[in-house]
C-alpha cells in the first residue's frame, strides 16, 4: 500500500477524485488517484467556506483530468453536487450516509488496499499526508446494536474524512483497477460482483477496519 509520489498530472493517465466535505466540525478532503492506482494528490483543510470549497473542487477535477469526481454528496454535498454539474464538472453523487452505499464503497476500498491495488505515498516521504495514514489506522468496524451487520467509521472523537475521499476516489476506478490486473494474467477480486461478493462471504467481514501494512 505505501509507495509511489505525491505527483503533477501525467497526459497519458486518467484520474479519479474523491471528495468529502466539511465546513466547521469536521474536515475537507480531496484525493485523487490515477488509473494505476496511485494516489498523487491529497488536500485537506479545516473552516473553509463553501465558495472556496467549490473552487477547490473544480481545480481539482480541472487539473487531474481527464477525471471524474466522486462527491459525498450527503448534507450539504447534494447542493454542491448541483453547483458543480453548473459549472461543466463530470461529478457523480454518492450518499455515504446511507449505511449500505457506505458499506459498500468502504469494502471496495479495504478490496483495493488489500490486493494492493492502491498505492499512498509514504508519510516519511511525505509529512504533510501522515493524517491519511493516522486515520486509516484508526478506522474500526464496530456490530450494529441488530447484531447482523456492521458500521465502519473512526473511533469517537476522531476524523475518517480522509477515509472517506479516498473510498470515493477508488469507487470510480472499481472496475478499471480490476481490468488492469486481468490483464496481467492474475486473478482480479474486482473482475465480476461475483468474485467481490465471494470474496465478502469467505471473510472480508471477518477483518477489523482498514488493515494497513
Amino acid at each position: 500500500i505505501s509507495g509511489g509520489d505525491l505527483r503533477e498530472p501525467l497526459p497519458d493517465l486518467s484520474y479519479s477524485v474523491g471528495a468529502d466535505l466539511a465546513r466547521k466540525n469536521d474536515f475537507t478532503v480531496i484525493i485523487a488517484i490515477d488509473n494505476t492506482g496511485q494516489v498523487t494528490y491529497a488536500y485537506r483543510s479545516r473552516e473553509v467556506d463553501w465558495s472556496l470549497q467549490r473552487q477547490l473542487l473544480r481545480s481539482a477535477w480541472a487539473k487531474y483530468t481527464p477525471s471524474t469526481l466522486w462527491l459525498d454528496s450527503s448534507g450539504p454535498g447534494d447542493v454542491i453536487e448541483g453547483d458543480m454539474r453548473r459549472l461543466g464538472v463530470a461529478v457523480n453523487g454518492v450518499r455515504t450516509n446511507s449505511a449500505i452505499i457506505k458499506t459498500e464503497v468502504i469494502e471496495n476500498l479495504i478490496v483495493a488496499i488489500e490486493n494492493g491495488y492502491i498505492r499512498i505515498p509514504s508519510e516519511r516521504e511525505y509529512p504533510q499526508i501522515a493524517w491519511l495514514w493516522e486515520e486509516l489506522r484508526m478506522f474500526e468496524r464496530t456490530k450494529t446494536e441488530q447484531g447482523h451487520t456492521y458500521r465502519y467509521q473512526a473511533p469517537e472523537g476522531k476524523h475518517d474524512d480522509g477515509v472517506i475521499a479516498l473510498a470515493l476516489a477508488a469507487w470510480g476506478f472499481r472496475h478499471i483497477l480490476g481490468r488492469r490486473i486481468q490483464l496481467e494474467e492474475k486473478r482480479s477480486r474486482w473482475s465480476t460482483w461475483g468474485d467481490y461478493a465471494a470474496l465478502r462471504q469467505s471473510g472480508l467481514r471477518n477483518i477489523g477496519g482498514i488493515a494497513v501494512r
